[in-house]
């Protein structure tokens, strides 16, 4: 009850926590879950918080509070799941299908939904405390969220937030030598006549500037090579390119690869994308 997660997250600030995991919400806010959350924010503790699994276009409470870090789910793939609660004020996003976690003594168990989600973001704050260890646990939340993955359309968007979590990135920054294109997303939309467009999005994942750098797109309109003259670090580039009609029920495939020019790519893994895109397609 709102009673019991208080006493706990006031217990936690007074026992010293500087990192609050909350895997738990309702949809009703709550005046003494609110104040503790505010007694906790006052003497410099980040409180991390599931969205929510009812697939609401606003977060569950504590996630919906002012300066909570929101966190909502998404696949392997790195695509949103319908069940993650999303919302303006939704800050990033981690895994949150079939993810193993203990169960019992020396066991796993697959667990799904934003409350697996949360405790990545809650850990890669705490990773980098431990890295940084002038940090505060502000300054680590700062750039957990800095340094998170573009992910669906370009900038904070209510499905992605700021973009999904990546502590190897995190923990990478200010190394030098890293490089490492990405082809984040493949977003549907339609241009001001309303025929199906899709873009592109291509961001420098690693901590050199990028130059020259190819991309390969294949629509069913036919193939589209581009050069990205240069990325600087974290930088997005995009590409827009019309869709065949969808209105047919036929299924438009999209396939982007990406890769550096004259340089070795640490991460192969995110060079490409591939998504088949319908008229329902959000």
């Amino acid at each position: 009850n709102s009673f019991t997660l208080a006493e706990g997250i006031i217990a936690a600030v007074d026992g010293g926590a500087q990192i609050i995991n909350i895997s738990m919400g309702s949809e009703g806010n709550s005046i003494v879950v609110a104040d503790a959350v505010s007694y906790a924010q006052e003497r410099g503790a980040v409180i991390v918080a599931s969205s929510g699994n009812e697939g609401l276009g606003t977060p569950a409470y504590p996630a919906a509070y002012a300066g909570v870090i929101s966190v909502g789910s998404i696949e392997a793939g790195g695509e949103h799941l319908d069940f993650s609660n999303t919302g303006e004020n939704l800050s990033i996003v981690a895994p949150g299908y079939q993810v193993n976690a203990a169960w019992g003594e020396e066991q796993l168990t697959a667990f799904t939904g934003t409350s697996a989600s949360a405790p990545f973001v809650s850990g890669a704050i705490a990773a980098v405390m431990s890295e940084n260890p002038g940090y505060t646990a502000q300054q680590a939340t700062e750039l957990v969220l800095e340094l998170s993955n573009e992910a669906g359309p370009v900038g904070n968007d209510p499905q992605y937030g700021q973009g999904s979590l990546d502590l190897g990135r995190v923990l990478e920054n200010g190394q030098s030598g890293v490089y490492d294109i990405a082809v984040t997303s493949q977003v549907l939309g339609s241009n001001s006549a309303g025929s199906p467009e899709v873009t592109i999005v291509v961001q420098n994942q690693g901590t050199e500037t990028l130059f020259n750098s190819p991309l390969r797109i294949q629509t069913p309109k036919g193939t589209t090579d581009i050069s990205i003259n240069s990325l600087i670090p974290g930088q997005v580039h995009t590409t827009t390119l019309p869709l065949s009609s969808l209105s047919n029920g036929e299924a438009a495939l999209v396939y982007s690869s990406a890769s550096t020019s004259g340089a070795e790519d640490n991460q192969l893994g995110n060079n490409s994308r591939q998504n088949s895109f319908s008229q329902s397609s959000e």
